[in-house]
């Protein structure tokens, strides 16, 4: 069941570390700086996981430049307090990526999961010039035909929040995201605005929702704060028969240096 539910929680969002830094993180949860309609801000994040009202996981997230139009968006969890003396279960996934024609373009998707019986692996490298992207699940190969705009399922959460940047007028959304052995057809649903209390006080946010389009049972709500430039404040998943997963900032801290889609 752990496993399940740390999975599918990265699937569509997520999150933060713990250290020292995080301390001072939660005053300077406000952005400082304006950004450009070029821009995303540099950031790092720190969110907790739990379900059924009981925290079970802590993960962090986490948004830099890497190189001349190359940048990584990352994401770590672990399992925290009881839970971690039964599992020692802990994700890593990462997008690397780049801008091309305004839009968010991946290059390198990587997923690891430890800490089960068997390390669960995936990863999709994009070779846009050949318009292919070669895809891996453990011992399993594909190689999939790139459409236009095609992004990996991480990349998918950082492209809203650009597009809310660009244009925060709210309302239906589609992305092709690359999974596996397919690409697949995402739709997500604006849900109107909510005000949400947090550990960084009550924070006004927009609502929307993914449905799996092959099981509408199996759904994610994304709650992103207009004040944090469209970040997630909240992420719940939600399985066939309703188990669901709940990932809420706590702090967060952008960096002085936004990443920059000018050319």
């Amino acid at each position: 069941m752990l496993n399940n539910r740390l999975k599918t929680i990265f699937r569509f969002i997520l999150l933060c570390v713990l250290g020292s830094v995080w301390g001072q993180a939660q005053a300077e949860a406000a952005p400082e700086h304006t950004l450009k309609p070029t821009e995303l801000p540099a950031f790092e994040a720190r969110y907790q996981l739990s379900s059924l009202g009981l925290p079970f996981a802590q993960a962090e997230r986490s948004l830099k430049k890497t190189g001349a139009n190359e940048y990584l968006f990352y994401t770590h969890a672990q399992t925290i307090g009881v839970m971690s003396w039964v599992r020692e279960d802990e994700i890593t996934e990462s997008s690397r990526w780049r801008f091309a024609d305004g839009a968010l373009q991946p290059l390198h998707y990587y997923y690891l999961q430890t800490g089960g019986k068997r390390e669960r692996r995936r990863e999709i490298r994009f070779d846009w010039d050949k318009g292919v992207a070669h895809s891996r699940k453990n011992d399993e190969h594909w190689e999939l035909t790139l459409q236009p705009g095609t992004l990996d399922m991480l990349l998918s959460q950082l492209a809203l929040m650009w597009e809310l940047l660009q244009d925060p007028r709210t309302g239906a959304r589609s992305y092709q995201i690359a999974h596996n052995d397919e690409i697949k057809s995402y739709r997500i649903d604006f849900n109107g605005e909510e005000v949400l209390d947090t550990a960084m006080g009550k924070v006004r946010t927009v609502k929307f929702t993914r449905r799996d389009p092959k099981n509408p049972q199996r759904f994610s709500v994304l709650w992103c704060a207009p004040e944090l430039h469209y970040l997630a404040a909240r992420i719940e998943h939600t399985e066939p028969g309703g188990d669901t997963v709940r990932a809420q900032i706590e702090t967060v801290r952008f960096t002085p240096s936004p990443v920059t889609g000018a050319p």
